[in-house]
């Protein structure tokens, strides 16, 4: 949560927009001091450039105890510092002013690398990268990337750690595709786990074990030997390490990867390695699929854009779907009209195993219950779509009540305000 505490010492709410040391602060609003006079944090009560950072009103700014910028909630997409960061989502700058945290609100490339949108981005405090999820395979200093993996990075630039698109040779040690692999920073081998079986220091390791370097290059550090396969207490397989292409219940499992079982023996999850079409989903080859105990999909990454039970749903990320097949969430490509609501293309939503309407970003002004959902905003439906909860954008009277913007309603399924948590951010 933001902003942390450990700086605040009073807090009092903003009876009227008041500007402080400049910071335009909504009224209603929680503004936050250190000490008595420098502001710690607030919400904006309208657009304002802080530090060369354009934020707009409803963005919550966090100041460390220099007065500095520090960690804020930006309300809507915003290119900081050249990294495009996704709407309701936290920054966090370090004490010279360069950008440490951004969740990306689109596909884009960081210090050449291909990063995912929707994941969040970690640089070290000179501004180089440190972590980022890759947006597809790629190559990085000779080593093939698989998509959709962390990519860490050290200080000096060298790669720290990362996942296999393939079988790999490093400092004549085989690594398995598909698991990590950790470097030192000098570029020397720390840690894989084996494509092959290998006599290393005339000591013998086997495939799948995962072998642990220490910075010499020479001792062993750790040695942990995951067996190639794994039981549950009951003797069920839990899993098992394919030593080549098999199909599981039908399902298309990648070799040298692990596959997992549920207790009763269904599938629960593996590695395709060819695309696949599994309860009427196409299904992308070479990533990570999973089941339901009764053997339904859960969740996978399609091959394209597509329409999925009348839904328009986005191929950047992955997909989920409940026991019974319905559609349980998946982002958005274009606009979605559920009944009288407008759901915003490029955000996810949520539905209830009935089909009906459990959570979503609005794309419209929309009147619901008596409600006004402004929008951009979030809100909850129960499964009979009575509005289940959502934060207020502005003052309003809910059943003969006055409510401040910011507070979070909560509504049983009869509509009747069950509960409230008034100003969330105190």
């Amino acid at each position: 949560m933001i902003p942390s505490r450990r700086y605040t010492e009073n807090r009092v709410l903003a009876e009227q927009n008041l500007t402080h040391d400049t910071i335009p602060c909504l009224k209603d609003s929680v503004v936050r001091f250190q000490g008595t006079t420098r502001i710690h944090s607030c919400t904006l009560s309208k657009a304002a450039v802080i530090e060369g950072i354009s934020f707009t009103a409803g963005s919550i700014v966090g100041f460390n105890d220099e007065g500095r910028l520090w960690r804020c909630r930006i309300s809507h997409d915003t290119v900081i510092q050249g990294m495009p960061c996704g709407k309701e989502t936290e920054i966090e700058l370090n004490r010279s002013g360069k950008l440490i945290m951004c969740t990306l609100s689109k596909n884009c490339d960081v210090q050449e690398i291909p990063a995912l949108a929707g994941t969040t981005l970690f640089f070290h405090d000179m501004g180089t990268l440190f972590k980022a999820t890759v947006s597809r395979d790629v190559i990085i200093d000779g080593f093939s990337i698989l998509s959709g993996s962390d990519v860490c990075i050290h200080d000096n630039g060298k790669l720290s750690s990362f996942n296999l698109s393939q079988d790999t040779i490093i400092h004549d040690i085989p690594c398995l595709k598909g698991t990590r692999v950790w470097l030192n920073k000098n570029g020397h081998l720390a840690g894989c786990t084996l494509a092959n079986d290998i006599i290393f220091y005339s000591r013998k390791y086997l495939k799948g074990d995962l072998l642990v370097i220490a910075a010499d290059g020479r001792s062993i550090n750790i040695h942990t030997s995951p067996e190639s396969v794994r039981q549950f207490a009951n003797g069920n397989i839990q899993g098992r390490l394919l030593e080549k292409e098999e199909a599981i219940h039908g399902v298309p499992c990648m070799a040298d990867t692990w596959v997992w079982f549920h207790e009763n023996s269904q599938i629960s999850s593996c590695h395709l390695f060819e695309t696949t079409q599994i309860d009427g989903i196409t299904c992308r080859a070479d990533t990570r699929i999973y089941f339901h105990e009764n053997g339904r999909l859960l969740r996978c990454f399609i091959t394209a854009d597509a329409l999925i039970q009348q839904v328009p749903v986005q191929s950047d990320t992955f997909i989920l779907f409940h026991e019974n097949g319905s559609l349980s969430a998946c982002r958005l490509s274009k606009d979605y009209f559920y009944r009288d609501i407008i759901c915003r293309a490029g955000t996810w939503i949520v539905f209830h195993d009935n089909g009906a309407l459990k959570r979503c970003f609005v794309r419209e002004d929309t009147i619901k219950n008596g409600i006004t959902l402004r929008a951009g905003s979030w809100a909850c439906f129960h499964r009979n779509d009575v509005l289940e909860n959502c934060k207020l954008t502005e003052d309003a009277v809910i059943q003969g009540i006055v409510y401040k913007a910011g507070d979070v309603l909560l509504f049983d399924e009869t509509g009747w305000l069950a509960e409230t948590i008034r100003n969330p951010l105190e």
